[in-house]
């Protein structure tokens, strides 16, 4: 009787490990939705607010525990051109005037690393042309804008900043958006990540949904992808970066997605910078203090570029002097900070008695750093006389060859500057000078995929006169066509919005005419 039961017991283990292990394999849920989105920052849920308001079923996925990605994580402001907003304050702001800004931007980087492919000037243009209507959309939805103003040295009143009670900020916004998309029908699922497009054909045929982490699937007829970009995982498109980010799971994978599922990856990826950092901060020790007042140079010597110039610029001071194999350093000395011992030890501060000694030590070439400080302390020196008398702003064009904004004439001009624009000129002289190395602080990334301008449809990669059927993306996941390496201030999150709100409305069309 007992070897009955046990042989019966072996006989049935297998039967028990296949239902199980099928258990185990299965999708655990099935759901439907006219739209999926991936990705809850601006661009996922303008595509959202869009999309519903069309009629269709959506469903947006989060692979965080909160919404709004790293939109939530910016200052949550819009620029926008010849908006009812600048209307109503009488500013007078065309389109044609940031275009400009784009192109000035684009000629201040680095010749060697500036693209002859971007910025594409159509795609500019329609994001530009169309952020007016993007900033009417907004006021239907109930936002609330103040007179719009400058940021940094981005001196014209164009960035519009949200003023609702409690919506303020990129954190705010992106809670503003998600109770409207909430309001209006919009399921969204938090600590839910897509890993995969769903096709009827393989890749390049029809999206008909997205499979998640835990193998369940939501079936739909459009799929939209705006995860973000990789800011945090840069290695995937643009390698051989030391960085430093304070953003959180943006590890491109929504790019991903989109690549596996047929798309063409935009050419020549690139950071969007955010600022510098000090290299020691990263192991914990404090900053040093005034390295702004000092003088930017790369391991050949070389003055990098204006010290107070907009973050995004600075930003890619670093990241050329890496990808040119060498480092960007602040050189001050003890006029302007004395550095600890600490600080040196950490081996990102370098300290010697003569600019030879820290020349040497740092890994710079010294005749070069030495002629560059000479130059540096003759544009001290004449700032200083200008500072002395009552010279009229106009006095310090000029004087800096690198301030080529002019921000030492344009003291908070234009209505708001967040911050005096005049950088604060100390000679570099003294009995110890010092390097202290720099990092690019990231807070995106161009690059995605190729889309289709004005529906987000994502391009065929075997025919790119061919779009994917059903699939789009927006946000950072197809961004790289609208700028060069820098971005202006209020351009990123306009970007976002626009192409999520594109995305939306065309997914929405796609689905109502099947």
């Amino acid at each position: 009787m007992k070897k009955r039961w046990f042989v019966g017991l072996v006989s049935v283990l297998p039967i028990m490990a296949m239902f199980f292990i099928g258990c185990d394999t299965a999708p655990k849920h099935e759901w439907n939705a006219d739209i999926v989105i991936v990705g809850s920052g601006f661009a996922g849920l303008a595509a959202a607010v869009s999309a519903v308001h069309e009629g269709a079923s959506v469903i947006v996925v989060e692979k965080q525990a909160a919404i709004g990605g790293s939109s939530a994580q910016g200052g949550g402001a819009f620029g926008a051109t010849n908006s009812a907003v600048q209307k109503e304050y009488g500013i007078d702001d065309p389109p044609s005037a940031w275009l400009e800004m784009f192109y000035m931007r684009a000629n201040q980087t680095n010749v060697k690393y500036r693209s002859r492919i971007f910025p594409v000037e159509s795609d500019t243009l329609w994001l530009i042309e169309g952020s007016a209507g993007m900033i009417d959309w907004m006021i239907d939805l109930g936002m609330t804008f103040g007179r719009p103003r400058g940021l940094e040295l981005d001196l014209a009143e164009r960035y519009h900043m949200v003023n609702n009670k409690g919506y303020t900020g990129g954190r705010g916004i992106a809670k503003f958006f998600s109770e409207r998309a909430e309001e209006m029908g919009v399921d969204i699922r938090v600590n839910t990540k897509a890993v995969k497009v769903l096709q009827d054909k393989g890749p390049g045929s029809r999206a008909v949904g997205i499979e998640v982490e835990d193998g369940s699937k939501i079936y739909a007829k459009a799929v939209i992808l705006a995860a973000g970009g990789f800011a945090s995982d840069l290695g995937k498109y643009f390698d051989g970066v030391e960085y430093s980010t304070p953003v959180i799971a943006m590890s491109g994978d929504g790019i991903e997605m989109a690549i596996e599922a047929g798309g063409m990856l935009w050419e020549e990826p690139w950071v969007l910078g955010m600022s510098l950092a000090q290299a020691l901060t990263r192991e914990g020790l404090p900053a040093v203090d005034r390295t702004n007042q000092g003088m930017y140079v790369d391991s050949s010597g070389t003055r990098a570029g204006f010290e107070n110039h907009n973050s995004a610029t600075q930003t890619n001071y670093a990241v050329t002097a890496q990808k040119d194999g060498g480092k960007l350093f602040a050189i001050i000395s003890d006029a302007h900070a004395t550095p600890t011992q600490e600080q040196i030890d950490s081996g990102r501060v370098y300290k010697g008695n003569t600019l030879a000694e820290l020349a040497v030590k740092a890994g710079i070439n010294g005749d070069k750093l030495q002629s560059e400080v000479s130059a540096y302390n003759e544009i001290c020196d004449a700032i200083a006389a200008l500072n002395k008398s009552s010279a009229h702003d106009e006095a310090y064009k000029g004087v800096d060859p690198l301030d080529i904004e002019n921000a030492n004439s344009n003291p908070n001009k234009g209505g708001g500057g967040t911050y005096p624009t005049r950088k604060t000129y100390v000679k570099i002289e003294g009995k110890a000078f010092y390097a202290v190395e720099l990092l690019p602080q990231i807070a995106g990334t161009f690059g995605g995929v190729k889309t289709k301008t004005g529906t987000a449809e994502v391009l065929d990669k075997n025919n790119l006169n061919r779009v994917i059927p059903g699939l789009y993306a927006a946000g950072e996941n197809a961004n790289r066509n609208f700028y060069d390496k820098v971005y202006m201030s209020g351009s990123s999150t306009m970007q976002a919005a626009s192409t999520g709100r594109a995305a939306g409305l065309a997914a929405a069309a796609y689905v109502a005419a099947q």
